[in-house]
């Protein structure tokens, strides 16, 4: 496999671990039915949040606050990317 893994119209590239990141984000959403938060997928040093600003380099997320949470909102590249990977988060 590829040491990057190109999204559908990415503005960069994601390393392995970042589509990773990117993947329980998605499981999560589908499995719940709306945005989920960076606080539920327990992000806490360095190498975690630069992995998240990949993500958002990389077009396939953003994060609004709100309530004191991080909201993460997945773009139309992200929602394309995720369904790759047979997971739905269109709701």
């Amino acid at each position: 496999m590829d040491q990057y893994i190109r999204a559908s119209v990415p503005m960069c590239d994601i390393d392995a671990d970042a589509l990773d990141m990117f993947l329980g984000f998605a499981k999560t959403a589908a499995r719940r039915g709306g945005e989920p938060t960076v606080e539920s997928h327990t992000l806490v040093g360095r190498v975690e949040a630069a992995m998240l600003q990949q993500l958002k380099r990389a077009g396939l997320l953003a994060t609004i606050i709100s309530g004191g949470h991080q909201i993460i909102h997945f773009t139309g590249a992200g929602r394309c990317l995720a369904r790759d990977y047979g997971i739905d988060i269109t709701h």
